[in-house]
């Protein structure tokens, strides 16, 4: 049985769903540097697991090229649920992907 996927928002409307999100203090940090990373995936079809991995792979690219601190990273995974809210609008697959993301972690 193969995976449901989904296919992530087209560019301009992902980068507004990503700011929707990134509304704290390090908002314009991460509109500017986290973000980019991120929407090199617009477009793409992926499984509910896929976000979690993109995203996962976005904060670790954000943190060592960026030169953020490694102890960012912890603040944002926390965020993941609130990305996978907005990028995936399907519950069910959604939920498939909250499910992922608690297991990894």
């Amino acid at each position: 049985m193969s995976e449901q996927t989904l296919i992530l928002p087209p560019y301009d409307e992902m980068k507004k769903l990503l700011e929707s999100v990134d509304n704290n203090s390090e908002r314009l940090h991460r509109i500017k540097n986290f973000h980019p990373i991120l929407l090199e995936s617009a477009g793409l079809r992926l499984t509910p697991k896929g976000v979690v991995r993109m995203l996962l792979l976005a904060i670790d690219d954000y943190i060592y090229t960026v030169g953020t601190h490694p102890l960012m990273a912890n603040v944002m995974v926390k965020s993941i649920p609130f990305y996978l809210d907005v990028l995936i609008p399907n519950p069910e697959l959604r939920q498939i992907a909250i499910d992922h993301f608690n297991r990894c972690n």
